[in-house]
């Protein structure tokens, strides 16, 4: 039964918590879904150099009875080059929206609606893949966070919101980033979560309509 249950799960991408090594130097390590409760381990084959406790995406490539083979994914995968993307765009749309000209403005909108569009994506393509990182959980929302508070400061400085609105929203994108880096601290990552994309998802909306 378990070299059943093993080989089904050959092609299927986790995160893998490195444990150690073996005599040779091999590396291994567990599934979070598994740790600590499994026997078995996933040995890993990886081209970059891995240390004990960290966290690895890995796609299972072989399997036993007892143990899985896989092999180390890239941590810079496509989701989070579209969150990294996101962050890089920003720049460019400040200094479009700052700009007077009627083409500047369009081309702003359609710089940040290109951003709002890799938000969407990234995470759909990293649960559809099994590309969930620690690395993708915490660049994401801070990618939103640029993005909105960049569009925010941009709309006071053009006199098309109150100033005093960007501050209360400001203060509470701090306060959320605050609690993260506060469980960052104990080794626990918080992703952002349903109301939280909500609430994204709403003000790049009506960053768009102003």
């Amino acid at each position: 039964i378990s070299m059943e249950l093993n080989e089904a799960r050959i092609g299927e991408k986790c995160e893998v918590l490195v444990d150690g090594f073996d005599e040779e130097g091999r590396p291994y390590g567990r599934s979070l879904k598994e740790a600590p409760e499994s026997d078995g381990v996933i040995w890993l084959e990886s081209d970059r150099e891995l240390t004990p406790g960290m966290y690895v995406q890995a796609e299972i490539t072989g399997a036993d009875a007892y143990d899985l083979t896989g092999k180390v994914l890239p941590s810079m995968n496509l989701p989070n080059k579209l969150s990294m993307l996101r962050i890089l765009m920003i720049p460019v749309f400040v200094i479009l929206a700052l700009m007077n000209a009627p083409a500047a403005q369009y081309a702003a909108v359609g710089v940040f609606v290109l951003a709002a569009i890799t938000d969407a994506l990234d995470g759909h393509i990293a649960r559809k893949n099994g590309l969930v990182t620690n690395f993708g959980k915490f660049i994401d929302p801070i990618a939103d966070k640029l993005l909105v508070m960049s569009a925010l400061i941009v709309l006071v400085e053009r006199g098309r919101m109150p100033g005093w609105v960007c501050i209360v929203m400001l203060a509470r994108e701090f306060a959320i980033s605050g609690f993260r880096l506060v469980a960052a601290g104990t080794g626990k990552v918080i992703a952002a979560g349903i109301l939280g994309k909500i609430k994204t998802v709403t003000q790049m909306i009506a960053g768009i309509a102003l």
